[in-house]
């Protein structure tokens, strides 16, 4: 009685046969989206190969116009001679304003408080550029080590929720005053609109 149990009956092998089939024809379908999706994604691969490419031709060129920066960097960091070219004398005067309508930008904005700038950080009463200029203080270090210009701006949150503008090296309130507040950036992290 119990070999004539597992030998099943020919209506049950044609039923497992389909059973079978089914399964198959699902296999092959689903082996063919898999194909379709492989292929799919080395047309990606091969977009993005060449996109990188482009992008290491474009990194090459800029490698190769940098002898000029290169040479201007040694031009301006070479010691000074009592008697300076003309040139050096137009670059050292163009550098020095250009800080100077950035610092005048931050001093006149209602975000920048210099005597709250002081008090909150008591470690600046030993350094000379933040008794002299706090603002310039404020835009050449003070920005960059998460000092608050004042109490209605966050620089360390400002740096923290926008990376780019942490990567180009812009102090964050000159660039909210240039771009930011166009932009729609917020300065701090529970603004009131």
């Amino acid at each position: 009685m119990m070999l004539m149990d597992k030998i099943d009956s020919p209506s049950e092998q044609s039923l497992r046969v389909c059973t079978l089939e089914q399964r198959v024809r699902e296999l092959e379908a689903e082996l063919e989206d898999k194909e379709i999706s492989l292929a799919t994604r080395f047309d990606e691969l091969g977009a993005l190969t060449q996109l990188i490419e482009l992008q290491r031709q474009d990194l090459e060129s800029l490698r190769r116009s940098t002898p000029f920066l290169r040479a201007f960097k040694r031009l301006s960091s070479t010691p000074r001679f009592p008697v300076t070219p003309w040139y050096n004398r137009w670059f050292r005067r163009a550098r020095k304003r250009i800080p100077q309508r950035a610092v005048r930008r931050i001093a006149e904005s209602s975000f920048f408080d210099a005597d709250w700038y002081r008090a909150q950080y008591p470690e600046l009463a030993n350094d000379r550029l933040a008794r002299s200029n706090p603002a310039l203080h404020y835009l050449k270090q003070g920005g960059f080590q998460g000092y608050d210009p004042g109490p209605n701006f966050d620089s360390a949150w400002y740096l923290e929720k926008y990376p780019d503008v942490r990567a180009i090296g812009v102090n964050p309130l000159f660039h909210y005053l240039l771009h930011g507040a166009d932009e729609g950036r917020r300065i701090r992290p529970h603004q009131v609109k």
